[in-house]
């Protein structure tokens, strides 16, 4: 069951995330912020969130035609999807799987990309 993210600022960023305590990536993390800068420390898991949770041509190869925009597919390079961006997305999408810990908080809108936060 999907859920709005109702939670409070700290469950975003955490108290701590900015102050240069914090090692990334942390196994359990206890921000949205914290997980996503986990993430982005595997390169392998953030090229594939990138490629679901940004591409604009839905999965269409590269320099096909687009089934849905009628463009030429494109791909977006990982490097060029930051982690506020990634936040900006979180934002957007506003949905979680679950209200407990630990909970999953969506990156795409269909609920393919999430990180977890405890």
């Amino acid at each position: 069951m999907a859920f709005e993210l109702s939670f409070a600022l700290e469950f975003f960023v955490g108290p701590y995330d900015f102050d240069g305590s914090i090692t990334f990536p942390v196994d359990r993390p206890t921000s949205v912020y914290q997980a996503v800068m986990s993430l982005a420390e595997d390169k392998e898991k953030w090229a594939e969130m990138v490629e679901t949770a940004f591409d604009p041509c839905d999965g269409c190869e590269p320099g096909a035609k687009c089934e849905t925009c009628k463009q030429p597919a494109t791909t977006i390079d990982p490097e060029d999807i930051t982690a506020d961006m990634v936040m900006s997305k979180i934002e957007e999408v506003n949905t979680c799987t679950d209200l407990r810990s630990p909970v999953s908080v969506w990156i795409d809108s269909e609920g393919y990309c999430t990180v977890e936060v405890y």
